[in-house]
C-alpha cells in the first residue's frame, strides 16, 4: 500500500492534421492527431520502500464529419470521432489525500492503460420562415 504522493514528471506531445473539402452541397471535413505522452513518478510507500517508474503512452485521434444541404431547407449532418486519454498518476498509484477537511483514500494500479472512445453523431435541421427543427 502507497500512502504518499509520487513526485512526477510528465512530457506531451502533440501534431494534427485538418482537411476540408467542399463540392456543391457536400461538405467533408478530416481531422487526424498524433499524441504522446511520457510520465515518470517517483515516491516511497508507507515502509519508506521507493516505489514508481516511467509509462509512455501514445495514440491516434481521429474525426471525420460530412454534412449535406439535402433542399433548400434541409440539412444532414454525419461525424466519427475516436478520442483517448491516458491515465492520470492518481489512478496508476495509491495515495492518501486531504480534501475539504476530510481524508480520502485512492486506489490506484500502475499497469493501467490508456482509455479510448468512439462517438458517432447524426443529426438533421430543417429550416424556413416558419418552422426551426433540429433532431
Amino acid at each position: 500500500m502507497f500512502l504518499s504522493f509520487p513526485t512526477t514528471r510528465e512530457y506531451d506531445f502533440g501534431a494534427y492534421f485538418i482537411q476540408k473539402y467542399m463540392y456543391k452541397q457536400w461538405n467533408a471535413e478530416l481531422g487526424v492527431r498524433f499524441d504522446n505522452q511520457e510520465t515518470q513518478a517517483r515516491g516511497y510507500d508507507y515502509t519508506s520502500k521507493p516505489y514508481g517508474k516511467s509509462h509512455s503512452f501514445s495514440n491516434l485521434s481521429y474525426n471525420l464529419g460530412c454534412s449535406l444541404h439535402a433542399f433548400c431547407s434541409l440539412e444532414l449532418n454525419f461525424n466519427l470521432g475516436l478520442a483517448w486519454r491516458a491515465p492520470s498518476c492518481l489512478q496508476s498509484y495509491i495515495a492518501t489525500e486531504a480534501s475539504w477537511g476530510r481524508e480520502c483514500f485512492t486506489i490506484g494500479n500502475d499497469s493501467m492503460r490508456s482509455e479510448q472512445s468512439t462517438k458517432w453523431i447524426t443529426s438533421a435541421t430543417y429550416k424556413n420562415n416558419v418552422i426551426n427543427l433540429k433532431s
